[in-house]
């Protein structure tokens, strides 16, 4: 005998607060105990560990009923822990350890945990391994007393599922259903990807179009870079040698200029100098002249002091004459006496009258010396002025005499530069009034290129709009095409999801498919209408309500009359097609339905909630006229105590007349509803989309068509802003050109006006300079009148000069006569006495008077003698002055001689400079231009996306961007010198350039004419037709494994029918051996209500058992007794057939009597050699058969006890 279960460990377990371990051997292991002690929660535990979900199956309504919720003497427990500790030495188990244990712990936070050996595991890795160790949930594998008297109970259906248990087909019926899902999948999934394929293909489309395109665009623009390469090859070449030339002539221009106006730069250096020279020499002139007037007054002051001195000498001589005289008389005449008053009043009447007259002579002396000095100064003054009117003279002659000379010169010049002048000012009118003209030109060029770019951007608007109005039609197009696909194929797939649910109605399936003549061998039945189901059209939120209501008369059938109803059954009599429910509509009984008043919680009567059609309506008013939908249980309670009918809530709860409450999971019936329901919706979904279809066809050919209308006005609206654009830039071109030839006109126009208000000036200074010759003249005349006058004048003055000198002498020496006869005749009246004291004093003071005199005298003398002297040096200084002024004078008209000639040099540098800059102007605008078409060229190049390698060739640019872009007008660069390498040119004599340039206007209006260019086109296009090819692709693998699904459920199908078949053989017999032991003869067998040929209907199996000496119909009549020993023999069939590694059995026996038990423990011993038996029983005859005894008590802290023992250890002891 094998051992499967080695050991259980339970601790926590519900009543099993300690930790309780049973040691199972091999053979039967029985467990005893009084009602209540925890015996069936062994058996709890053993199907809670090998990993039981339900809690209904070990007695609890959640996880946390499993833990021990305490006792007064125990508090409860936080975890539940079982361990199986399973033997498998022998390897029955497909794991790689001589002994597994398996642990399930349960936390009160509902959390569970599942450990192998230890290791924590998930729960479908036990189940897996349960399942390949065939250690499971068996329904056989665990018997209790209610599952033995469930057993007759079952369904036959249910009843089926143990025959495959037995047949060891669930993991077939696994495979079965994995694969029916998976067709279900493949299915979704395949119309998934056909309707990707229905998006892909418009696209596709339009992409091998927009290729197309995109590929003439290609080549267009190859092409064009081809033919713009060579152009621009060509034209730069061009202009390299135009900028070459145009440099070179501006450079020898420049050089040309830069040599004449260096020469100006030493000829006015020159002059400068010659104007610093001429000033050092005329500033020398001037000093020289007055130098010479300074001595010429200086010379005069020294004549007036002579004159003074020799007359002060003559004075002093005089008085010294006159003093000795007084003193030789004064000492011959100190004895006389002057008595004579008569002879002093003479005396001082003399005196006075000397001294009058000596101040008068004094007087007009000083005043003739005052005017005397002022002549010669005026004198001197004439003089000067006369020597600067001359010298200014002399100039102004010598400046005449040279304009003279070059007045006929500068008359042709001014003849000639008036009639450039002239000629150059009537072009300037001409261009005003072209540039007037132009003006308004421009104007109307600028107003028509305005109109013509609003026209072409409102054309590419509207293209644009219009293209993406096509797009958007044809992409919304394309999404109602899906979306019709998805909703016939929705309706497909719903057609045989209906199909399917209702291919499982057993016997009312069978009769619509005969009435459809479905099957081929039997006759058609008639008046066969269809499934109730498919009648009855229920309301959105009561598919739940109305499958409750109905719940099996779902799956009624409805026929016309009580004789189609007759044949129905009989038919399915004949043919073992299982039993339905037939409602003939002719002869039913119309049952009205209730009348309620509207109440809070109550949706309504079902029967008028639910629509159909009026034929139906009877029917419908029978089963459901008494059926109240309601919304909650409170509301279905407080109606169903009314006792109106039957309540049903919105969930599906109903709650019958009689009291009873039904309800569980009717997913099916709701979900048949909502499908049928929407199944119903689709034909107006498809209509309307495919109204839709019809008028965006409509639209987007319209569309189609007004963008091909649009783009011959696009491609007339481009070659009219490229004219306008070509007149633009003519005209620009021409404008710049005017302006540049103005800008020299009138550059030379000032030029002229300079040269000819210089020729004015001349004319102007030859006339002043004549003016001012003549008023020289004029002032040189009278000033030599007024100086012949002076002169004259100075002759007369010092001739009355000397006549008064005379005169004062005379009153000098009358006056010193008479002031001496006063003094001494008044010396001697006054002071008689002393006369000879005084006589002597006087003649001592007369004598100091004449030494003074004489001292004065030598002075003068000294002072005359120096003055004569320095009036001598004087006279040499001034012919040595006048000698130098001549050639001062020669010297300042060579100086201005010379810049007369540097100044004509100046005037012809001038004119040449003039020339040469207007050369250089001209060679620069040259140089401008050349470099402004290179530079223009360079622009194009670059916006072509082309450069010039350092080889002199172009090629295309190498850039990342490689977007589309629109032909535009070449943006303009400043003009800037851009100096190029030396480009050849290859092919030029093969080669027509101006037919290449028609060539390029034309390659860029094909290429404007094409419109929008997608140059991603093609790679969309191939990553579309890759897709597209995987899309088929995966069709065909997808058909392919759709195909393969249906033959592998095909073949499960077949396979489990057979081995259900062959199962069932074998455990009907069996069944009938063990009925016949138990009972001591009669008859038992199952039979299956479902043809062995129906491979698409689930046989169920029935129970036929006959007791000996009974003749019953029905299993219900049977005894407590017999049933459970017709059920018990039904498992010890079942477990003949295929035995379970362990089966635990849960007080099977309890309803046997002692003789049928003898025959239980019998039957327990046989099998015990394949199977492990765990028994929890009260029968003595059990317990003794028992290889050991458990026995479990109830402690007094209401916790679980065991006690084990052993037999064959108790018959060694005893």
């Amino acid at each position: 005998m094998l051992v499967y279960l080695r050991r259980l460990e339970v601790h926590g377990f519900k009543a099993f607060a300690d930790r309780q371990k049973f040691e199972f051997g091999n053979g039967m292991s029985v467990i005893v105990g009084p009602n209540g002690s925890g015996k069936s929660n062994v058996a709890d535990s053993i199907k809670w560990a090998l990993g039981a979900q339900s809690t209904k199956q070990i007695r609890a309504r959640k996880t946390e009923d499993v833990i021990f919720s305490g006792s007064e003497k125990r508090r409860q427990m936080g975890l539940a822990e079982v361990t199986l500790t399973l033997d498998n030495s022998d390897g029955w188990m497909p794991i790689d350890f001589s002994e597994v244990s398996v642990t399930r712990r349960a936390h009160r936070s509902g959390e569970n945990e599942y450990l192998i050996n230890g290791a924590q595991v998930r729960l479908s890795d036990v189940l897996d391994l349960f399942r390949r160790a065939q250690v499971g949930q068996n329904s056989y594998a665990h018997m209790s007393q209610g599952l033995v008297d469930e057993v007759l109970a079952m369904r036959p259906n249910e009843r089926r599922e143990m025959i495959e248990e037995a047949a060891d087909l669930k993991r077939h019926r696994q495979q079965l259903i994995l694969s029916e899902r998976r067709l279900v999948e493949t299915r979704d999934n395949l119309g998934h990807v056909r309707m990707l394929i229905r998006e892909v293909e418009p696209r596709l489309k339009q992409l091998e179009r927009q290729s197309k395109k995109a590929e003439r665009y290609r080549t267009l623009t190859s092409e064009l870079s081809s033919a713009l390469q060579f152009v621009l090859e060509y034209d730069i070449k061009l202009a390299k040698e135009r900028q070459v030339a145009s440099q070179a002539k501006h450079d020898q221009n420049s050089k040309n200029f830069q040599i004449i106006q260096s020469r100006l730069e030493e000829i006015d250096k020159r002059l400068d100098e010659i104007k610093s020279d001429f000033k050092e020499r005329t500033d020398t002139l001037e000093q020289l002249k007055k130098t010479e007037r300074e001595s010429s007054e200086e010379g005069l002051r020294l004549e007036q002091a002579v004159a003074l001195s020799e007359q002060r000498l003559q004075l002093i001589q005089e008085r010294t004459d006159e003093l000795t005289e007084m003193i030789s008389e004064r000492t011959s005449q100190n004895t006389s006496d002057y008595d004579d008053n008569e002879f002093m009043v003479q005396l001082s009447a003399s005196v006075e009258k000397s001294r009058g007259d000596l101040e008068i002579r004094k007087k007009a002396v000083v005043d003739i010396d005052t005017m005397t000095r002022d002549i010669l100064h005026s004198l001197s003054e004439y003089e000067a002025r006369r020597a600067r009117l001359e010298v200014a003279r002399e100039d102004i002659d010598r400046r005449l005499i040279e304009q003279e000379s070059g007045r006929e010169e500068r008359e042709q010049i001014r003849i000639m530069e008036q009639l450039r002048f002239n000629e150059l000012s009537e072009q300037i009118r001409t261009y005003r009034k072209r540039s007037a003209f132009r003006k308004g030109a421009r104007k109307t060029l600028t107003n028509r290129m305005k109109e013509a770019t609003q026209n072409l951007e409102l054309s590419e608007n509207t293209s644009q709009k219009l293209q993406e109005d096509y797009y958007d039609i044809e992409k919304k197009l394309t999404g109602l095409r899906s979306t019709l696909d998805g909703l016939r194929e929705r309706g497909q797939l719903l057609e045989r999801l209906l199909q399917t649910m209702s291919s499982g109605q057993g016997g009312s399936r069978s009769l619509i498919n005969a009435s459809n003549g479905a099957i081929e061998s039997e006759a058609k039945l008639s008046g066969v209408i269809d499934l109730l189901s498919s009648l009855i059209d229920v309301p959105e939120g009561l598919e739940k309500a109305i499958a409750g209501a109905l719940q099996e008369h779902l799956s009624s059938l409805v026929v016309e009359s009580m004789e189609d109803a007759f044949s129905a059954i009989e038919y399915l009599e004949k043919n073992s097609l299982g039993a339905t429910v037939i409602y003939p509509l002719k002869d039913l009984k119309h049952i009205y339905p209730l009348n309620i008043f509207n109440e809070k919680g109550i949706v309504g009567v079902a029967a008028r909630l639910v629509s159909t059609d009026s034929s139906y309506r009877s029917l419908v008013d029978t089963l459901l006229g008494r059926v109240i939908i309601v919304d909650d249980l409170q509301t279905a309670k407080k109606i169903a105590g009314r006792g109106l009918g039957t309540v049903v809530t919105r969930d599906g709860v109903v709650i019958s007349p009689n009291g009873a409450i039904s309800g569980g999971s009717i997913s099916a019936h709701v979900e048949q509803f909502q499908l049928k329901r929407e199944l119903e919706t689709l034909p107006g979904k498809e209509d309307s989309i495919t109204s839709q279809i019809n008028e965006i066809s409509q639209t987007s050919q319209i569309a189609e068509e007004k963008i091909i209308n649009h783009t011959s006005n696009l491609t007339s609206a481009r070659v009219q802003l490229k004219n306008v654009e070509d007149g633009m830039r003519a005209f620009e071109q021409e404008k710049a050109r005017e302006r540049r030839i103005c800008s020299q006109i009138i550059a030379e126009l000032k030029m002229l006006k300079n040269s000819m208000r210089t020729q004015i000036d001349v004319e102007d200074a030859t006339e002043e300079l004549q003016v001012k010759k003549n008023e020289i003249q004029n002032e040189l005349t009278s000033l030599s009148n007024e100086i012949n006058v002076l002169r004259d004048r100075s002759t007369a003055v010092t001739t009355q000069r000397e006549n008064m000198l005379s005169l004062l002498d005379e009153a000098t020496r009358t006056l010193a006569s008479s002031e001496a006869e006063a003094a001494a005749e008044a010396a001697r009246r006054k002071e008689r006495e002393e006369e000879y004291r005084r006589s002597i004093e006087k003649s001592e003071q007369q004598q100091s008077q004449l030494a003074t005199l004489s001292r004065e005298q030598q002075d003068l003398s000294l002072s005359l003698q120096d003055y004569k002297q320095r009036l001598v040096n004087n006279k040499l200084v001034r012919r040595e002055n006048q000698e130098s002024i001549g050639p001062a004078s020669d010297s300042v008209a060579q100086i201005e001689q010379l810049e007369r000639e540097l100044r004509t040099r100046k005037q012809d540098e001038q004119r040449n400079l003039i020339e040469s800059e207007r050369d250089l102007l001209s060679s620069e605008n040259g140089l401008n231009e050349s470099a402004k078409i290179v530079s223009d060229l360079l622009a194009q190049i670059d916006f072509e996306g082309m450069e010039i390698t350092p080889e002199g060739s172009v090629v295309i640019k190498l850039s990342e961007e490689t977007s589309t872009r629109e032909e535009t007008e070449l943006p303009t660069n400043k003009s800037q010198s851009v100096m190029l390498p030396m480009l050849p040119i290859t092919g030029a004599s093969d080669t027509d350039v101006e037919s290449l340039r028609i060539r390029v206007s034309d390659l860029r209006l094909e290429i404007r004419n094409l419109g929008p260019v997608n140059l991603e086109a093609l790679e969309d296009l191939t990553e579309e037709a890759e897709r597209y090819t995987y899309l088929t692709n995966q069709i065909e693998d997808l058909e392919l494994a759709e195909n393969e699904l249906r033959g592998a459920i095909k073949d499960l199908r077949t396979l489990i029918k057979s081995k259900f078949f062959e199962t069932f053989e074998i455990v009907n017999k069996r069944f009938g051996e063990y009925f016949q032991r138990f009972f001591g003869g009669g008859q038992a067998e199952l039979r299956v209500t479902a043809t062995e040929d129906d491979l698409e209907s689930e046989p169920g199996v029935d129970i036929f058992a006959q007791p000996p000496g009974k003749r019953i119909s029905n299993l219900n009549v049977l005894s407590g007794g017999e049933r459970s020993m017709t059920s018990v023999a039904l498992l010890f069939a079942l477990l003949s057939v295929n035995p379970a590694p362990m089966v635990v059995l849960d007080e099977v026996d309890a309803a046997l009597d002692e003789a049928n038990v003898g025959r239980f423990v019998d039957t327990l011993k046989e099998l015990k050699e394949k199977t492990q038996f765990v028994v929890i029983s009260h029968n003595r005859s059990t317990i003794e058969s028992g290889d050991a005894i458990y026995g479990v008590s109830m402690g007094n802290d209401s916790t679980s006890q065991v006690l084990s023992l052993k037999i064959d250890q108790m018959s060694t002891v005893f």
